[in-house]
């Protein structure tokens, strides 16, 4: 099913396949966008721009159906579930392979989760609500947390920085906590603090970068920068004027993505650029891959 067409006037040309900075072709891709306000998980394509199509919704998975993150796993997909906490594997034409809930009988609540990331056999799952990071088997066992000494206020996205170590983007909260918070995952501390406010006004999401920057969205003033989470300097902004950025992810070619109130860009060596003009509702999450021809090796 298509969907989610603005206007013909605002979509983009499809005849720009070539890298500007490079002039090699763009790696085509697919972004995955969960809609938390639509209910819906859907998916554009770079090779056939035009629109987007629907993946799963409350028809196919139940009512009260509320993705709010997503992330690739494998050759399908992981997404979250706002209102259940549920963690639903999916193919990538929305069959589900299984669920994942967290154990009751274990003292750790996972409520409105809003970031997610598979890494290995387990997953990494961030929860605006119960204020911590949990890391699960497939099983639903819980491995480690992280927030439950210190809970993780306001938080939205996070990434890793290494094996232990993760950073975190989240509200202002108090006058002297910073917006980018990085802890220790095998013992529980918070190892520093950066960004306070209004260096940034609202971290929405942080994504770690080949060169040990990270680069940060600010929901408030429209802006994607790039930080240096060592020292905590704010190196450069790479994308300015978007419409309340809320995610952030890794294109194949090491463009980064950003999800907006007006669909996906892309920012490249080109600077950032509106590649999926979307009709969405609340926009979540985002999660982005290569599409690879039959036969061939994955782009590295």
């Amino acid at each position: 099913m298509r969907a989610h067409l603005l206007p013909p006037l605002l979509l983009l040309p499809t005849v720009a396949c070539l890298d500007p900075a490079t002039g090699t072709p763009r790696v085509d891709v697919e972004v995955w966008v969960a809609d938390q306000g639509a209910g819906e998980l859907i998916v554009w394509r770079s090779r056939d721009p035009g629109g987007a199509d629907l993946v799963a919704d409350a028809a196919r998975l139940g009512d009260g159906f509320a993705p709010s993150a997503v992330a690739v796993d494998g050759d399908g997909l992981l997404v979250a579930d706002f209102a259940t906490g549920a963690l639903t594997s999916l193919t990538t034409d929305g069959a589900v392979l299984g669920r994942t809930r967290v154990d009751p009988a274990q003292a750790v609540r996972l409520e409105e989760p809003c970031a997610v990331r598979v890494e290995g056999a387990h997953l990494l799952v961030l929860a605006n609500d119960s204020r911590n990071l949990v890391e699960l088997t497939r099983d639903g066992e819980v491995v480690r947390e992280l927030g439950a000494e210190r809970p993780l206020r306001s938080a939205h996205g996070f990434d890793l920085l290494d094996a232990d170590l993760v950073i975190v983007a989240s509200s202002p909260t108090t006058p002297d906590a910073g917006l980018l918070g990085i802890w220790d995952l095998a013992t529980g501390d918070r190892v520093s603090d950066l960004a306070r406010w209004p260096r940034l006004e609202e971290a929405t999401d942080v994504l770690a970068l080949d060169d040990g920057t990270v680069a940060v969205a600010d929901w408030w003033t429209g802006t994607v920068s790039r930080w240096d989470p060592s020292t905590g300097e704010r190196l450069e902004d790479l994308g300015e004027g978007l419409a309340h950025p809320v995610a952030l992810d890794r294109g194949p070619d090491g463009a980064i993505w950003v999800l907006a109130d007006d669909g996906a860009w892309r920012i490249g060596d080109d600077g950032a650029e509106l590649e999926a003009p979307l009709a969405l509702r609340w926009p979540r999450n985002l999660a982005v891959r290569a599409v690879t021809p039959a036969g061939a090796s994955p782009p590295r």
